[in-house]
């Protein structure tokens, strides 16, 4: 019986050492931070020219800090933010079209796609765990 109760607290001991390393999380970006790195990687994926980053952080660094205004406005419903920012995000795409190449943008457009599915699949790992 003692035994017993020693692999218990070991086995609990685990289970409260897994969750709490699961439960670590990188210090979030500001959204200067993050409207900088999400041109970086535009400029390297898509060739960006020096003309064309610089518009483009221009474009990332106006919706990035509108949607941080989005999301911390506590007066708005969920679904209201929701909607701000898609409608912000198409202004990005239609912003994008005129300083981005054909070529560029359609190279832009599958990166978004593939961000999507990586989220969806994020989503979908982290819901079972939410749920224990």
């Amino acid at each position: 019986m003692k035994h017993m109760k020693s692999i218990i607290a070991g086995i609990f001991i685990v289970f409260a050492s897994i969750t709490a390393i699961g439960q670590e999380t990188k210090p979030k970006m500001t959204a200067e931070e993050r409207a900088a790195k999400q041109t970086e990687r535009m400029a390297t994926e898509l060739n960006l020219t020096a003309e064309q980053k610089e518009k483009i952080a221009s474009i990332n660094e106006g919706i990035v800090t509108k949607n941080e205004a989005i999301r911390t406005n506590t007066t708005m419903t969920e679904e209201v933010k929701r909607e701000s920012i898609r409608t912000n995000n198409n202004s990005r795409r239609k912003q994008y079209s005129t300083v981005l190449t054909a070529d560029q943008l359609a190279k832009y457009d599958e990166m978004q796609k593939a961000q999507k599915e990586k989220r969806k699949v994020i989503k979908q790992v982290e819901r079972p765990m939410k749920s224990e």
